[in-house]
């Protein structure tokens, strides 16, 4: 298992490290999407994109 400290209950696995490292990017931006969202809706609030 493997899991993101900035992201409590941010957690993916795989059959070997590069597949979970691999399953946990999909992961954090599973679980950054919301908190997005959530910061456009916000008046004066701009988000910008970055690889993880």
């Amino acid at each position: 298992m493997i899991s993101t400290l900035a992201l409590p209950g941010c957690h993916s696995q795989g059959d070997t490290m590069d597949e979970a490292r691999e399953n946990i990017r999909d992961a954090i931006q599973g679980c950054i999407a919301p908190l997005n969202d959530r910061a456009v809706r916000q008046a004066g609030v701009v988000v910008r994109k970055v690889s993880v």
